[in-house]
């Protein structure tokens, strides 16, 4: 015994030697292992399935048959080609059962036709199944009858004629397995790949029947909560997205008003509840509007920060709608949907037209193409193109939120395209107002006034606007409307913009009082880094002059404050007039601008004080000799 354990056997020897034929040898039998075990997993699967087949066959078709219970119409629509099936698995089954699984399945998949049928026909034999037990009182006992037998333990017809829909999907992972498990020189490799082929096929073709019928069934249900008939959301090819409830947001600063939309792969449905006490529609929704999306422009005006809640701009081919939701991931997800909607609808209605590259005009002159390498020259002329639709906010990718200023993006400056940035400063106390500076971005980006919105969080708006005949890419930065410390935030964006505007509400004499400081420091600070006027630098902005029967800062205090700092004063109504905050930022650019001017002339240019410097050296030397 001593001698057998100390002397190893040559096999023993072989497998302690490491070599790669030893690593390829033990793949191999790890794959034999697990094609082995899911062909034992097939085997008894297929065995119950098999027998739960005949249980349908010989107490239900058979026996039906035989009785004259139902007609033979009923039959067929109930029970369709699940006799054909069980005999093309039981054929199956006994390849399986002798370990020819290539052979079996290369028998099998001609027959893939009946389980194709079988499918098609399940929802008509789910309802013909249920019109029958509820009207068929005969057919209803026997069902009973038959479904108490100890043999289908438990189970009811409703349970077992779905199961050739299950098996097919059962067989497209089965094979995969045991495909994924097979050496391409064995000649089962080729038999089980061409089956896993045409399984995954009929799976798919199941797959999308029950998203359809799915699909149906959300269709009809929102054409019963629709009150009348004149809406029709039933249309072939339409898919049913989702729904729920949004905030419109009112052209003309009315209240906004929740309503209930219905999202589709082609349209959106607007609607609103019916009256409460109405007699039969009490529960159902009254079609608003109903707006295509072929030609819908998404853009996503808030939302996209860390505040609380978004707002999302729809531009349609002759409406606008804005749309407002409280939840943050409400108003993310309905973002994501709408773009997805417009976009493959876009994408299929596109028509692509081929043409030669060589005859192709340049993209950009000769001078651009040929520094397309630097990044700030493809940059400035991505701003610098302009745009063929009308927008809020300019392109999607030029529209940054940024929670510190370090994380914002600049527009490079060009010759055809300058770009004025406007820092908006806010009265950082939040008690009774807390969305001053913001109202005023809402209403000049979006023609539209919110009355009452709150973030948490800095953000930064682009907008391409024209003024004086010159294009301009305007950068807006909103700070967060919580409170802060304002100085460490204005000495970090002091640097960043050419104009401030602060906002203070004339009916809170707190905001005043913080406005007030916030221009004395921005003054300081400024008027320190940039050596320059003041008075083209701030703007004091008074809010809410549709207020003034609760008015608690005067006019006069306003303009007192703006002549001591310096700055321009303006008091206007956002949710009365956007003229006036349309007039009110075009004054801020314009006054942008001349300051940058001003700036420019005072700083020499490399070139001239070089220049200046050789002939002051060399006229100095030339006076010497």
């Amino acid at each position: 015994m001593s001698e057998q354990l100390s002397t190893p056997t040559p096999m023993s020897v072989h497998l302690k030697q490491p070599g790669g034929r030893d690593a390829l040898e033990e793949q191999r039998a790890c794959w034999e292992r697990k094609r082995r075990r899911a062909g034992r997993e097939l085997v008894e699967t297929e065995q119950r399935y098999n027998e739960q087949l005949e249980l349908v066959t010989t107490y239900f078709v058979e026996i039906l048959k035989a009785k004259g219970t139902l007609r033979q119409d009923i039959r067929v629509a109930i029970f369709s080609s699940i006799k054909s099936i069980h005999a093309v698995n039981q054929s199956l089954l006994s390849h399986l059962e002798d370990g020819k699984f290539g052979p079996g399945f290369e028998e099998f998949c001609p027959h893939l036709h009946h389980y194709t049928a079988y499918a098609d026909n399940m929802e008509n034999a789910v309802k013909v199944l249920q019109v029958q037990v509820s009207k068929n009182k005969a057919f209803a006992r026997f069902k009973r009858l038959q479904e108490s037998r100890s043999e289908f333990r438990g189970l009811t017809l409703e349970e077992l004629l779905p199961l050739p829909l299950q098996r097919i999907h059962q067989y497209k992972h089965f094979l995969r397995d045991m495909t994924e498990n097979t050496t391409p020189d064995r000649p089962e490799f080729q038999q089980l790949a061409r089956a896993v082929k045409a399984v995954s096929g009929v799976s798919q073709h199941i797959q999308d029947r029950a998203h359809s019928h799915h699909n149906q069934l959300h269709m009809l249900r929102v054409q019963k909560t629709l009150k009348g008939r004149k809406t029709k959301v039933l249309a072939p090819g339409r898919w049913y997205i989702r729904e729920g409830w949004l905030s419109v947001v009112a052209p003309k600063g009315e209240e906004v008003k929740p309503k209930m939309f219905f999202l589709f792969s082609d349209v959106l449905l607007m609607t609103k509840p019916c009256h409460p006490l109405h007699p039969t529609n009490s529960d159902k929704f009254e079609c608003q509007s109903l707006y295509p999306l072929g030609e819908c422009i998404v853009d996503k005006v808030f939302g996209h920060t860390r505040s609380q809640g978004g707002l999302i701009s729809l531009t349609f081919e002759r409406e606008k709608l804005l749309l407002m939701s409280s939840d943050q991931e409400d108003i993310n997800d309905w973002y994501r949907s709408l773009s997805s909607a417009t976009r493959q609808l876009k994408s299929r209605s596109a028509v692509v037209h081929k043409k030669d590259p060589l005859t192709r005009r340049p993209l950009r002159p000769t001078e651009e193409a040929s520094c397309s390498g630097n990044g700030e020259t493809a940059a400035a002329s991505a701003h610098g193109a302009p745009s063929g639709r009308k927008r809020n906010l300019g392109e999607g990718e030029e529209r940054e939120h940024a929670a510190h200023p370090d994380s914002q993006l600049s527009l490079p400056e060009s010759q055809a395209v300058s770009s004025k940035r406007i820092r908006l400063a806010e009265s950082l106390d939040i008690g009774l107002c807390q969305c001053r500076a913001r109202t005023l971005i809402v209403r000049f980006l979006t023609r539209r006034f919110i009355g009452e919105y709150a973030s948490a969080s800095e953000c930064i708006y682009r907008k391409r606007l024209s003024i004086d005949g010159k294009h301009m890419n305007l950068e807006i930065y909103d700070p967060c409307s919580q409170p802060c410390d304002g100085r460490s935030s204005l000495n970090d964006q002091v640097h960043w913009a050419d104009v401030f505007v602060v906002v203070y509400d004339i009916s809170d004499r707190s905001s005043f009082t913080t406005a007030k400081a916030i221009v004395q420091l921005i003054r300081d600070l400024h008027l320190g880094a940039a050596k320059r006027d003041g008075e083209s630098v701030v703007f004091l902005v008074g809010n809410k002059q549709d207020l003034c029967h609760v008015r608690e800062v005067d006019r006069e205090e306003g303009q007192r404050l703006a002549a001591e700092a310096k700055c321009q004063f303006y008091e206007l109504s956002a949710a009365e007039h956007y003229q006036e905050v349309a007039l009110m930022f075009s004054k801020v650019v314009r006054n942008a601008s001349l300051s940058v001017k001003a700036k420019d002339k005072r700083r020499p240019s490399s070139t001239k004080s070089m220049a200046k410097l050789i002939n002051n050296v060399f006229g100095k030397r030339r006076k010497s000799v």
